[in-house]
């Protein structure tokens, strides 16, 4: 089963219990210290087995959990070894940047005015985990979904540094000179997460799994192209 790590502020526990049911009623697993860390167990190597284990990050974002060391170093960790894969849900009102400057750009549940309006938007966040989880793809044309604006939202709180690096190359059409996109496994990968997200689609004729063409350089606008939907994200990051 899908493993959500939960990072909150212990200040802030009596406050997150709707946001873990919505998470249970989406059938994922949590992660949170409270249950899953026993009194003799050593700290912080619970904490780092239990990011580990973890195949997504929830932050809970509040004044409280701003200044919470832990909390820091917990996505610090995520930040590194889950990109792509960190949902911030802002509690109270706060600061991203006072968690990482990174969280600026990522998009975040905003359950501020309450479980009325934030819960529908985690709920939205929690189906597209569960797709991504089973099978690399985002559903485009899920009912849940209520408007092009919403699935623009979510889309760009997947989106990691290195994917907005390709989709800039491609609108600008330019390529780094070090840059061999059919012959690096990262950049094949961040290339089929974009077209599975919808963002991208494939040039006929062009397979981003090829590993024959090693050392051959190609110009992105040659593989793939934007999408209607790669076209109105393009405009959030260029």
């Amino acid at each position: 089963m899908t493993s959500i790590f939960i990072s909150y502020s212990r200040k802030d526990r009596n406050a997150i219990d709707e946001i873990l049911a919505t998470i249970a009623d989406s059938s994922l697993k949590t992660w949170l210290d409270e249950s899953d860390i026993l009194p003799t167990m050593e700290f912080n190597a619970r904490i780092l087995d239990g990011l580990d284990k973890s195949d997504w990050y929830l932050l809970v974002m509040t004044p409280r959990s701003a200044k919470s060391e832990y909390v820091k170093d917990e996505l610090h960790w995520a930040l590194t070894n889950r990109d792509g894969r960190i949902i911030p849900v802002m509690l109270e009102k706060c600061d991203p940047a006072t968690f990482h400057l990174r969280m600026m750009r990522i998009q975040y549940v905003d359950w501020t005015s309450g479980s009325h309006t934030g819960k529908p938007q985690l709920q939205n966040a929690l189906q597209l985990v569960k797709d991504i989880t089973s099978d690399g793809t985002l559903p485009l044309n899920d009912a849940s979904l209520d408007s092009e604006k919403e699935l623009i939202g979510l889309l760009l709180t997947f989106i990691t540094r290195h994917h907005q690096k390709h989709i800039r190359n491609l609108k600008c059409d330019r390529w780094s000179s070090n840059q061999n996109y059919m012959g690096c496994r990262n950049a094949r990968r961040e290339l089929r997460d974009l077209c599975g997200w919808g963002i991208l689609k494939r040039i006929p004729g062009i397979k981003l799994g090829e590993s024959e063409n090693d050392g051959q350089r190609f110009i992105l606008s040659d593989i793939v192209e934007l999408t209607p939907i790669g076209e109105s994200i393009v405009k959030h990051i260029v």
